[in-house]
Order: structure tokens, then C-alpha cells, then sequence
């Protein structure tokens, strides 16, 4: 903040855009995603998006701009909060709040949309701009955020086996009703119209080809049993496949959920007057 009697004001009237996240470059959509599939709904979290900014990222306000009185070294977070200001215009007396449209003064007073008004200062303790956390909290966050990155992958590791479990088995009952099963009853309905069509055979001398005809008719009954038990216990362990992989993509999607908190969390310590980025790196390496 190039001149502190303006950050009251201006830290109000940006109020919740000053903890929008700035995720790593590229990586907005992973981010966009986790807030759409996790478990809790995150409302009201911004994802800076640089593609939306790319007319700001660089650019020099007018001199009488609000906006041309913050400054800082991470540019796209800088043309984030200068998109928001807008064309807010500095004034002083109530002639000027008259005058433009758009505009704002050192003690809050805020013209806007067609009329005046006065919007509560934010309170010091509350500032964003310029603060850093305390060394604990930058320790805590990234403690948090190491975990859920490695519970986000066990989650995708999970899912993969699961998966890799789910088409197996699937293949199996595949090839077992299309070939085994399929093949038993045809055969067994072959034979048993065959028979019928001799008659009584009960108390009948059988020629041989008959007799090896009812030998094959008990193998095909027998095949036919068990390509009906192999094919109830393919259908259970789908079932339970199944439930496994539902319930690793409910994982999957919490892991992710909690990390965006996280991620919020953490951009949020970085904006505090007492972030150190060297001493957070220095603990964690």
C-alpha cells in the first residue's frame, strides 16, 4: 500500500477478493475442479484466473485511480485486486463524490452504481495487504497442505487399482457367460432333444453311441452347474468392486475438497505482514 491513510478504505471495499487464490501457473482449472467435486461446498473462494487478466497483468493505472495505490510483486495478483478497483477514482470533498460515478474517499465514502453511500472501514487488525503470518501458522499450513497432497494421491492410486480390479473382473464374467456358460447350455439342450426323440430309454438295451451320448449329457449338466456358480460369484465381487471404487472416489474428492480449504488458507497466511517465504521453505526442506 503506497499510502497507508487510504488501506481502511480500500481493504473494505475490496473485503473478500483480498483472499482470492492465486494458484501455481496452470494450474487453475485442478483448482476450479477440486471446489466443484469436493464433498463441502466452498462458497464465495475465488480463483484468480490470469487468462481473464491478461489486459491488466502489466499495466500502469491513471494517477487519480484508487487502484494506483496499491502496488506489489506478484503481478497477477496485482492485476486481480486492480480489476476489481476498477476505475474507482480518489476524491476528497462531496462535490467530487457528486461528480464521478465511480469513486472513493480516505474515510469511506463510496459513490457507486447511481448513488453515495459510506461502507465500514476495515479494521487494522483485519488488514490482508501487506500482512504476513507468524512463523507457527506458515509452519502449520504447510504441514496440512504436504498431508493432503499425499492423501490426494493415495486417493488416486486407490482409485486406479480399483479400477484396474473392476475390468478384470468384468473381462472374467465377460468371457465366462459369452464362452463357458453360453457353450454348456447349447450343448445341453443339444443333447436332451437328441434323447427325447428316442423315446422311453429307461428299460431299453442302449447302442453304445447311446450310452456315450448320456455320458455326455451328465458332463454338460455338470459344466452347466458350474458355469451357473461361476457366474453368481462374478456378479458378488462386481458388486463389492464397485462399492470399493464409489467409495474411493468419495475419498478422492474429500482429499481434494480439503486441500482447496487449505490452499485458501495458505494464501491467506501469505498475505499476513509476517510471511517469511525463505524461512517456510527453510522448515520444510
Amino acid at each position: 500500500m503506497k499510502d497507508e491513510q487510504w488501506q481502511p478504505a480500500i481493504e473494505a471495499f475490496l473485503s473478500g477478493n483480498r483472499s482470492a487464490l492465486v494458484v501455481d501457473p496452470g494450474r487453475e482449472r485442478d483448482a476450479v475442479r477440486i471446489m466443484r467435486t469436493s464433498g463441502r461446498h466452498l462458497y464465495n473462494v475465488t480463483v484468480v484466473q490470469p487468462e481473464h487478466l491478461r489486459d491488466m497483468i502489466g499495466r500502469k493505472p491513471e494517477a487519480h485511480s484508487v487502484a494506483s495505490l496499491i502496488d506489489g510483486e506478484h503481478p497477477v495478483a496485482l492485476a486481480f485486486l486492480r480489476r476489481c478497483l476498477g476505475r474507482l477514482r480518489q476524491v476528497d470533498t462531496e462535490q467530487e463524490l457528486e461528480k464521478y460515478d465511480r469513486s472513493l474517499s480516505r474515510d469511506a465514502m463510496l459513490s457507486l452504481n447511481g448513488g453515495t453511500k459510506r461502507i465500514a472501514l476495515a479494521d487494522k487488525g483485519d488488514w490482508a495487504m501487506g500482512a504476513r503470518p507468524a512463523c507457527g501458522d506458515i509452519v502449520f499450513l504447510r504441514e496440512e497442505m504436504v498431508l493432503l497432497m499425499r492423501a490426494e494421491e493415495s486417493a488416486k492410486q486407490q482409485l486406479r487399482r480399483s479400477r484396474l480390479a473392476d475390468e478384470a473382473v468384468r473381462r472374467v464374467k465377460s468371457e465366462a457367460t459369452g464362452d463357458l456358460f453360453d457353450a454348456a447350455l447349447t450343448a445341453l439342450a443339444a443333447a436332451s432333444a437328441e434323447l427325447d426323440a428316442i423315446g422311453d430309454v429307461a428299460e431299453a438295451d442302449l447302442p453304445q453311441h447311446l450310452k456315450g451320448l448320456a455320458e455326455k449329457m451328465r458332463k454338460v449338466k455338470q459344466q452347466a452347474a458350474e458355469a451357473e456358480k461361476l457366474h453368481a460369484q462374478l456378479s458378488t465381487t462386481v458388486g463389492s468392486v464397485a462399492a470399493e471404487l464409489a467409495a474411493t472416489v468419495t475419498s478422492l474428492a474429500r482429499a481434494r475438497g480439503q486441500m482447496a480449504a487449505s490452499e485458501q488458507r495458505l494464501a491467506a497466511a501469505r498475505a499476513h505482514r509476517d510471511f517469511s517465504e525463505e524461512l517456510g521453505v527453510a522448515l520444510y526442506t
